[in-house]
């Protein structure tokens, strides 16, 4: 599972709850290497800046709370059949378009 955000309020309890639920990988994005700590501190077992989340592997599962950008990478991301949940749109810029 792949969580953006993970500084933020949701973000800060997604990772704690998919480890609840059984999720065995949980990786978040932070949007400034200040927020890394404490992105760690709510239990990921990975954080890395947004602008090097393409680098990352596949996902079953992505929550999205940033948009723009960051939304049309995590589509990259997730593995075939994978789902992405968006809960918002924090960064303001334009819907991403055509999904398909």
């Amino acid at each position: 599972m792949l969580v953006h955000a993970a500084a933020g309020g949701a973000g800060s309890r997604l990772g704690q709850a998919a480890r609840l639920l059984g999720a065995g990988r949980v990786v978040s994005t932070v949007g400034s290497p200040a927020k890394i700590e404490a992105a760690k501190a709510f239990g990921y077992d990975e954080v890395v800046l947004r602008e090097h989340v393409a680098e990352s592997s596949r996902f079953d599962i992505v929550v999205d709370m940033v948009g723009g950008a960051v939304r049309r990478t995590s589509l990259d991301l997730l593995t075939p059949m994978g789902q992405m949940v968006v809960m918002g749109n924090a960064s303001g810029a334009e819907d991403v378009g055509d999904l398909g």
